[in-house]
């Protein structure tokens, strides 16, 4: 509820649910357990309030959360909920640093192919071609491979979309991310075609990318929880000229 108070976004998808957050008053009226539930869960916002006014539904996941969770104390509320579910709860914890992983790993993003047919019966032919291609730079978050740290097995989380913005913040900052970053590749190739023959140019377009986890601080000992991510730092391709069946036409 205070993830969902303070930002007016939901706290288990991180997804926008009131077009602004919710005012002081409205937390006040909470707190000395009088309801607001206009403001609550406002007409036409995808979200909605149980029949007691207990509960909180986001409308697009389908999550739930108490409405007097903030006033319960975020360590109670927290271990209930991981009692209840099996789960460990990120929201409300610390970015304690990013850990990279040192090697960058490769991505096919994009396989083109361009015939090209020489009809002559003596003369080869060189033919050229201008390829190109171009990528955002964007963080990518591994929200369903969150291990413990200091090694275990993947961990169920609960409370991540609240600390989303957080995670790409601090990723941003590290890697120079903008919302205008790319990255872009432009280069000319030149294809020998041999007389009577068809060949292909098949052109493998790769991303390189940095890979680390983000330490998130739960607060409890044995808790902190590593959020795997990757960065495209590269943009490659590899170029194959490849035989085609010929035929006469």
């Amino acid at each position: 509820m205070k993830a969902y108070a303070a930002t007016g976004l939901c706290p288990h998808c991180g997804r926008k649910v009131l077009d602004s957050p919710l005012p002081g008053t409205v937390i006040d009226a909470l707190r000395y357990d009088q309801f607001l539930p206009d403001s609550l869960a406002p007409y036409g916002a995808p979200v909605s309030l149980s029949r007691f006014r207990a509960r909180m539904t986001c409308q697009i996941c389908g999550e739930h959360w108490p409405v007097r969770q903030p006033f319960l104390g975020n360590g109670m509320a927290r271990r209930r909920r991981e009692r209840r579910t099996g789960s460990v709860d990120v929201s409300g914890s610390r970015i304690l640093g990013i850990e990279e992983d040192g090697e960058l790993e490769e991505q096919v993003i994009e396989i083109e192919r361009h015939p090209f047919t020489n009809s002559s019966r003596t003369a080869p032919a060189t033919r050229q071609l201008e390829i190109s291609n171009s990528i955002e730079r964007t963080a990518q978050i591994d929200s369903s491979s969150v291990s413990r740290h200091g090694g275990g097995a993947t961990l169920s989380v609960l409370g991540l979309g609240s600390v989303m913005g957080q995670l790409q913040q601090e990723i941003s900052q590290r890697y120079a991310l903008t919302s205008r970053s790319s990255l872009t590749v432009r280069e000319s190739v030149s294809v020998e075609v041999a007389p009577r023959t068809a060949v292909e140019l098949v052109v493998e377009w790769k991303t390189v990318c940095a890979r680390g986890d983000i330490r998130l601080g739960t607060g409890r000992r044995g808790q902190d929880a590593l959020v795997p991510y990757r960065v495209p730092v590269r943009l490659t391709f590899v170029a194959e000229v490849r035989d085609l069946p010929y035929g006469e036409t």
